[in-house]
């Protein structure tokens, strides 16, 4: 089975874990010379670049919104206080989770530059 399209985070994410993975997509896509299209995780708050409109698609459906309801709830050692030996450690704001579970997702399409 070959694969039509990669997603991964997008290449401009701060988070340097995202970063990395947009890099590996990067050369896969390249290589296998397949689309690939990115999400913005944390790079979507703050003053970061914003790449072209041409390349922007706002993406939302009623069954993708009620699994990311379902997705969001794994994600306990951040949202919990499943991790309590760091009381400074991450856990994510009610009001961030919810913009993440509510709003539409936006996909940035990577470009080639052959």
């Amino acid at each position: 089975m070959t694969a039509a399209v990669l997603w991964a985070s997008w290449e401009s994410d701060p988070h340097c874990d995202h970063q990395i993975v947009a890099q590996a997509a990067w050369s896969a896509s390249v290589r296998c010379a397949i689309p690939l299209w990115e999400y913005a995780v944390w790079g979507r708050f703050g003053s970061r670049a914003v790449p072209p409109v041409a390349r922007l698609r706002r993406f939302y459906d009623d069954t993708a919104q009620k699994r990311k309801h379902a997705a969001a709830a794994c994600y306990q050692s951040q949202t919990t206080d499943l991790i309590d030996d760091d009381p400074t450690g991450f856990r994510m704001p009610e009001n961030l989770l919810r913009h993440f579970v509510e709003t539409d997702e936006i996909f940035v399409q990577s470009v080639h530059d052959d």
